[in-house]
């Protein structure tokens, strides 16, 4: 069964013009709020909820491999694969 606030969203955020990707994702934060009684995130959660929806983070292939792990702009965070 759906809360009524997620059922509401469309209309909470009535002209905002929100992807379908990031109403997903809005949800799934609103969901783990909702799941842990959080108000609040850390960043380590919100990466979590990224990451159980699927995403992952691609490294630039000129990058070179010694510095990868510091060049985070270097670095495209990817979804899952549409389907």
């Amino acid at each position: 069964m759906s809360h009524p606030r997620e059922d509401r969203f469309d209309e909470l955020f009535s002209g905002s013009e929100f992807t379908a990707e990031e109403t997903e994702f809005f949800r799934a934060i609103d969901r783990y709020k909702r799941r842990t009684g959080r108000l609040f995130l850390s960043w380590h959660e919100v990466l979590r909820i990224a990451r159980e929806l699927g995403y992952r983070r691609v490294f630039d292939d000129e990058t070179p491999r010694k510095r990868r792990h510091k060049q985070l702009s270097t670095c495209v965070l990817v979804g899952r694969p549409a389907g």
